[in-house]
């Protein structure tokens, strides 16, 4: 993938290439497609670590219609599997010639180095709803009847979803989960799963890798409730080969952690297996627990994803995942004074391109990780416009890297996706070549 100004861009098949140019949607050959993108300003009030900087940054990508008079400052060149290898020119908007060379060589069409982050049905509701000017009057509980309020959490999470997978990102779905409760109507969790905005088709349904599914409230100390029997058989007969199942994040281990208990967290992995023995159970922690969970749980397959500033390449090689977010690595933390930053890549605006967004997905894969896992983009979509509205547990951005559109309220990237997908892409190739 090449993201650049110059004026000769090289890419594979099934890739995105990225480049500043300003390209005119058409004339292009059929199998290539073009996304043209503005870039608009976000506000910070208060910096995420000693020293960064407080102001604008222009972290949101605007999508452009083919007859939109706003040049772009972004064009990605979606590149189809059919395409034929060769050399393609082309003139950009201001008449400079540009030359796009397509490789005989393609990605595969599902990812082989998976980025999974959350996508909150609710956050793309409020969100939608602060747009159109219906969030004081939804909030009222005199209204909460209203069609108006509700309606769009599906329609909206679902172009979430899609805009997630179109930067490479498979998303996590939390709000989607059926609970076990002795109550409940097996004929209802059927209908929830094969609604238009149910499970099998905001997670299973375009799939862009094997999905992490959600089993159960996984950090509440006291509410720790697991899902329903009925649906962990329903994803174990329609999830794809090597899905997962997330069954604990942080679990207190010998006083360390602040989700579950060690001891549920590893009879919920029983609990998950007795129901869905094809997903392969995960628990999120710091590496320094790992003893004492594996000496609870020696006849289990658990894969653990490790925050990354515990990563060890030699720890569990290919048998663990890779978590990051600004606060988990120890950047961003509400304190005064503010905290100095640490090495470890950050994902929040004040980042570098390079170094930080592009650097944590590169940083998993040096760390032997199959997959890296990111806390949430949509975390403060309904304040993104709002000055200092990004910011979020010490860090502005950490958790929200989508935006809404000013006019349609429909969900649109920011910069970062750019960059993690650029990384994303460049080690999948690394990858493609080691394998031969």
């Amino acid at each position: 993938m090449i993201y650049t100004a110059l004026t000769s861009l090289e890419a594979w098949r099934r890739e995105t290439a990225y480049t500043f140019k300003d390209i005119p949607v058409n004339p292009w050959p059929e199998h290539i497609a073009l996304r043209r993108y503005s870039r608009q300003n976000v506000t910070t009030q208060r910096p995420s670590w000693q020293g960064a900087t407080i102001g604008e940054f222009s972290d949101a990508l605007v999508p452009l219609h083919p007859d939109d008079s706003v040049p772009a400052q972004v064009t990605a060149i979606d590149i189809a599997a059919e395409t034929p290898a060769g050399i393609y020119s082309f003139t950009t908007a201001s008449g400079e010639p540009v030359e796009l060379t397509v490789l005989d060589q393609a990605l595969p069409a599902q990812r082989l180095f998976p980025f999974y982050s959350e996508v909150g049905s609710e956050d793309c509701r409020r969100a939608y709803l602060e747009i159109k000017g219906l969030a004081a009057y939804c909030a009222d509980e005199a209204n909460h009847n209203d069609q108006r309020c509700w309606q769009p959490q599906g329609p909206q999470a679902l172009k979430a979803i899609t805009l997630a997978r179109q930067f490479g990102i498979e998303p996590v779905k939390q709000s989607l989960v059926l609970f076990d409760n002795p109550q409940a109507d097996i004929q209802d969790i059927i209908d929830r799963m094969n609604g238009p905005y149910g499970y099998k088709n905001m997670v299973l349904t375009g799939a862009i890798a094997p999905p992490i599914i959600w089993c159960g409230s996984i950090n509440q100390l006291d509410r720790c409730y697991d899902p329903h029997p009925f649906f962990l058989q329903q994803i174990n007969d329609l999830a794809p080969p090597g899905s997962i199942a997330w069954c604990a994040d942080e679990p207190c281990v010998s006083g360390r952690g602040n989700g579950m208990d060690a001891r549920k967290a590893i009879d919920r992995v029983h609990y998950v297996q007795t129901y869905a023995p094809r997903l392969i159970p995960m628990i999120t922690t710091g590496k320094v627990n790992i003893p004492e969970l594996q000496a609870s749980a020696a006849d289990l397959p658990i894969l653990y994803t490790i925050v990354q500033n515990d990563d060890d390449p030699d720890l569990f090689s290919n048998q663990k995942g890779s978590y990051f977010s600004c606060m988990a690595q120890g950047n961003c933390k509400e304190t005064d004074p503010i905290h100095p930053r640490t090495p470890f890549p950050v994902a929040v605006i004040e980042g570098d391109p390079t170094y930080d967004f592009e650097g944590a997905i590169r940083l998993a894969y040096a760390n032997h990780a199959r997959f890296a896992l990111y806390y949430k983009i949509t975390k403060r979509l309904s304040t993104c416009w709002q000055s200092g509205g990004l910011y979020n547990e010490g860090g502005n951005g950490d958790g929200t890297a989508l935006y809404v559109d000013k006019a349609t309220g429909d969900p649109i990237p920011s910069i970062r996706l750019l960059h993690w997908h650029r990384a994303q892409q460049a080690v999948e190739k690394e990858i493609v070549v080691r394998l031969g």
